[in-house]
Protein backbone atom coordinates (compact mmCIF):
# COMPACT_ATOMS: atom_id res chain seq x y z
CA UNK A 1 0.00 0.00 0.00
CA UNK A 2 1.00 3.43 -0.36
CA UNK A 3 1.92 4.66 2.85
CA UNK A 4 3.86 7.66 2.20
CA UNK A 5 0.75 10.04 2.73
CA UNK A 6 0.80 9.32 6.52
CA UNK A 7 4.67 10.49 6.81
CA UNK A 8 6.03 13.35 7.28
CA UNK A 9 7.64 14.83 4.38
CA UNK A 10 11.20 14.53 5.60
CA UNK A 11 10.09 11.31 7.66
CA UNK A 12 13.34 8.88 7.34
CA UNK A 13 10.62 5.76 6.28
CA UNK A 14 9.68 7.59 3.39
CA UNK A 15 13.01 7.01 1.45
CA UNK A 16 12.96 2.94 2.35
CA UNK A 17 10.65 1.82 -0.74
CA UNK A 18 11.00 -1.67 0.09
CA UNK A 19 8.40 -0.87 3.26
CA UNK A 20 5.85 0.12 0.48
CA UNK A 21 4.59 -1.33 -2.45
CA UNK A 22 5.44 1.09 -4.91
CA UNK A 23 2.11 3.20 -5.49
CA UNK A 24 2.20 7.16 -4.87
CA UNK A 25 -0.32 8.79 -2.53
CA UNK A 26 -0.60 12.48 -3.38
CA UNK A 27 -3.52 13.36 -1.07
CA UNK A 28 -3.00 14.92 2.21
CA UNK A 29 -2.48 12.54 5.48
CA UNK A 30 -5.71 13.50 7.15
CA UNK A 31 -6.25 15.50 10.14
CA UNK A 32 -4.75 14.53 13.51
CA UNK A 33 -7.20 14.59 16.31
CA UNK A 34 -6.85 17.60 18.76
CA UNK A 35 -7.73 18.80 22.46
CA UNK A 36 -7.16 16.64 25.65
CA UNK A 37 -7.32 13.54 26.22
CA UNK A 38 -10.53 12.40 27.52
CA UNK A 39 -9.51 9.33 29.32
CA UNK A 40 -6.54 11.45 31.35
CA UNK A 41 -8.07 12.78 34.28
CA UNK A 42 -4.70 14.68 35.32
CA UNK A 43 -1.54 15.93 33.80
CA UNK A 44 2.44 16.39 35.06
CA UNK A 45 3.09 18.27 32.20
CA UNK A 46 2.53 19.38 28.75
CA UNK A 47 4.50 20.56 25.47
CA UNK A 48 3.80 23.50 23.53
CA UNK A 49 5.53 24.08 20.28
CA UNK A 50 8.08 21.75 21.40
CA UNK A 51 8.82 23.19 24.81
CA UNK A 52 7.91 21.43 27.85
CA UNK A 53 5.91 22.81 30.78
CA UNK A 54 5.19 21.60 34.05
CA UNK A 55 2.15 21.85 36.05
CA UNK A 56 2.55 24.08 39.36
CA UNK A 57 1.81 20.23 41.41
CA UNK A 58 4.60 18.69 39.39
CA UNK A 59 6.81 21.97 40.02
CA UNK A 60 6.34 22.07 43.92
CA UNK A 61 7.58 18.47 44.24
CA UNK A 62 11.11 19.79 43.18
CA UNK A 63 14.14 20.96 44.77
CA UNK A 64 16.88 23.14 43.36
Amino acid sequence: MGYHRWLDGNHRFRFQRTLFDGTEEFREAPQQTQGPNRVVKRYSAFIINGFRFHTKYCERLRRT
